[in-house]
């Protein structure tokens, strides 16, 4: 609170500027300590070091005449009226740094026995809270230049006083924002280089600090600060190379936080810029251009602009693992063969260690992505085992996520729901350590959609909750793209689809925003066409069908055309075939598989046709094995006979055997699933004995029905 106008005088008068006469007159003041609260750097001293009075005299004093005792030893002797208007109006004289310096052992903020702690920040906050703009100024400056400052506490004076830095304070605030930054304290760092930027006098240097700043931001998920403070430098910059890595950056952040059409245009205007000035600067941006350019959706232009990147010599470059990656997803996507071939390309580079650390994890993200999609699921998780073994040797902790991620995404996908219910919670746990908000958002969107189906409503909605709050906190649009999808499957697992129209449709108009890079395209709308298809919105759910890009994500895809197809279809038989060409499609997907199962087994059922009963027992089955009770019990109501011994199947050995019954060599069934072929065929034999068959042919017999 205010000192009374009575005590200030009294104070002032008395002490005439000096403290031990102040100490002494200022027993009997009671007043709130304008100090609390205040975090400061601390300095123990020896009894000793202090006179024995001078303890004896400040033990009995309150903090709030402690704190009054400082300022008048900052300020230095002064006469009262300019002392009162300190106090009252938080205007008044200059700091004394002289008198800073011979009062500094007085600022006393404790007292233990006969033992006093110093805090030597604290002489100027209250000088720094109490006085004008301009005493504050002048205050840090002096601060961060006394020569018994902390250097951390030197460097936050100094970017409050806001004052041109000369070379060696320029260096003492760039050298303590690195420290913050290792120390993993980025906010502080930020507030340091872009301090720095600002105070700095040479063009070069402003541009260097702003682009540090910049990529700390980046760093710490601070999307719209890292942007803002990537174009400041961008206005300064002028080296080609250093250019290419900002403008690079700032396009991916650009296209994170759902601008992807301006980061586009953002390079290939950086592109023409750089032509004929710097080689290396135009593959670089070239290479950044192919992410934009498949989150649009263009992957013709993706695979251009990237092959061109290769052509100005990129992979001869620390991005060569980057490039490599993007080509692979983007063939991948178009469901071609060179995907492949890309991929060995990047897991090469990747044991040759050429790809810097800060690239592995999203090198790992594009080729078990690009293996997957092409339905090699062994090769998809043994490349994820390779790049996550590397994480691991080179302590890349910010990237050690994404392979437990991809790994859990596989399992997932393959039907194996405990074996990704396990992944899924170590990729929370890492990516909450290393502050990747979109990762543990990724994470809790799978884990989402698992408990809902698995009826745990109120688990799979906290955890769409927490995923929202992560994307929110980071604005990172594309994981938006991937929680509204969750949200709105896990509202249709409730059996709740006007709660899932909404989030869904949100999907849908965002579409460009995420586009068929990020491999989730596939799986909602199905979701949202049978969604307005039971709400009556059949204009809905065909505009979805219409708009669905068809080489988008190559079997996932195929798959959901012909699923949208089959709900859509008017004609019972005609919908019966599409579903069934889904069912076929998701063939490395025992879920969605057997979802297509069943929608195909109520259009029979509607039609007056038989449900076929090895695909609704199939489907019962499979629901029942991981766990998706209220679908087993809607499959189960549509089964006129049974297949004995299906049921006591695990989830692998159930995949295994119905892949056979659809007549997949033992081969192909190993890399759909992930397995080797010698564990297909054990899996197969002790399937057998449990199924009471003796032979491929009487297994293939018994699931079609015929024996």
């Amino acid at each position: 609170g205010p000192l009374p106008d009575a005590a200030v005088a009294a104070a002032v008068r008395d002490a005439a500027g000096n403290p031990g006469a102040l100490v002494l007159h200022a027993r009997g003041l009671a007043l709130a300590d304008p100090m609390a609260g205040v975090a400061a750097t601390t300095l123990d001293l020896p009894a000793e070091a202090v006179p024995a009075s001078f303890v004896d005299l400040l033990g009995g004093l309150p903090p709030a005449v402690t704190a009054a005792m400082r300022l008048l030893a900052v300020l230095g002797p002064v006469p009262p009226a300019a002392l009162t208007a300190v106090v009252r109006r938080g205007h008044g004289p200059a700091l004394d740094a002289e008198a800073l310096g011979r009062a500094a052992w007085m600022d006393v903020v404790e007292v233990t026995g006969r033992a006093v702690r110093l805090v030597h920040p604290a002489l100027g906050w209250a000088a720094w809270a109490l006085a004008g703009r301009a005493d504050r100024r002048r205050t840090s400056l002096a601060l961060a230049r006394h020569p018994r400052l902390p250097r951390p506490d030197a460097a936050r004076h100094l970017i409050r006083a806001g004052v041109a830095l000369d070379d060696d304070e320029l260096t003492m605030v760039e050298a303590e924002a690195g420290r913050a930054a290792a120390g993993g304290a980025p906010a502080e760092a930020i507030v340091l280089m872009a301090g720095a930027a600002t105070q700095a006098t040479e063009p070069a240097q402003r541009a260097r600090l702003f682009g540090a700043a910049g990529l700390t931001a980046v760093g710490a998920g601070q999307m719209r600060q890292a942007g803002t403070l990537l174009d400041q430098a961008l206005d300064l910059e002028t080296d080609p190379a250093r250019r290419a890595e900002l403008v690079s950056v700032a396009a991916t952040m650009e296209t994170l936080t759902g601008q992807p059409e301006v980061a586009r245009w953002r390079l290939l205007g950086e592109v023409e810029r750089l032509r004929g000035v710097d080689r290396e600067a135009v593959g670089r941006v070239l290479a950044a251009l192919t992410y934009p350019d498949g989150v649009i959706g263009d992957m013709a232009a993706a695979i251009a602009h990237g092959e061109e990147a290769v052509a100005h010599g990129v992979l001869d470059g620390p991005l060569a693992g980057t490039v490599s990656g993007v080509l692979a997803h983007a063939h991948a996507i178009r469901g071609d063969a060179a995907a492949g071939d890309w991929a060995d390309r990047v897991l090469a580079e990747v044991a040759a260690d050429t790809v810097p650390p800060e690239q592995v994890g999203v090198v790992t993200l594009h080729v078990g992505r690009s293996l997957a999609l092409l339905d090699r699921g062994a090769d998809a998780l043994t490349a994820v085992a390779v790049l996550e073994g590397r994480i691991a040797r080179r302590g890349i902790h910010d990237a050690g996520a994404i392979p437990v991620g991809m790994r859990a995404a596989i399992a997932w996908r393959r039907g194996d729901w405990a074996g990704a219910g396990v992944d899924l919670a170590d990729t929370i746990a890492r990516s909450v350590a290393s502050g990747q908000r979109g990762w543990r958002a990724f994470g809790l969107a799978i884990q989402a959609r698992i408990l809902a189906w698995q009826g745990d409503l109120e688990g799979a909605e906290a955890a769409v909750t927490a995923a929202r709050a992560d994307i929110d906190a980071g604005t990172l649009a594309l994981s938006a793209y991937v929680v509204d999808a969750a949200a709105g499957v896990v509202a249709v697992a409730a059996g709740r689809p006007e709660e899932a129209l909404d989030p869904l449709q949100r999907c849908l108009a965002t579409d460009g925003l995420a586009g068929p890079i990020s491999a989730d395209q596939a799986r909602y709308r199905p979701a949202l066409v049978a969604v307005a298809l039971a709400l009556g919105r059949r204009e809905l759910a065909e505009e979805t069908r219409a708009s669905t890009p068809v080489d988008a994500c190559g079997t996932w895809s195929v798959g959901a055309v012909a699923m949208m197809d089959g709900l859509l279809a008017t004609d019972d038989e005609e919908a019966v075939a599409h579903l069934s060409a889904a069912a076929d499609a998701w063939g490395a997907s025992p879920f969605d598989r057997s979802l297509a199962q069943l929608a195909a087994a109520r259009r029979r059922v509607s039609g007056g046709m038989p449900a076929e009963d090895a695909a609704v027992a199939e489907a019962h089955a499979t629901f029942q094995a991981l766990g998706a009770g209220r679908l087993a019990a809607q499959a189960a109501a549509l089964r006129t006979d049974t297949v004995p011994g299906l049921d006591r199947l695990g989830p692998v050995r159930r995949s295994v055997v119905l892949a056979a019954a659809r007549g997949r060599r033992n081969a192909e069934i190993a890399q759909e699933l992930g397995l080797s072929v010698r564990t297909v065929e054990n899996h197969l034999h002790r399937a057998y004995r449990v199924l009471g068959v003796r032979s491929r042919a009487a297994l293939v017999g018994l699931l079609s029905g015929g024996g």
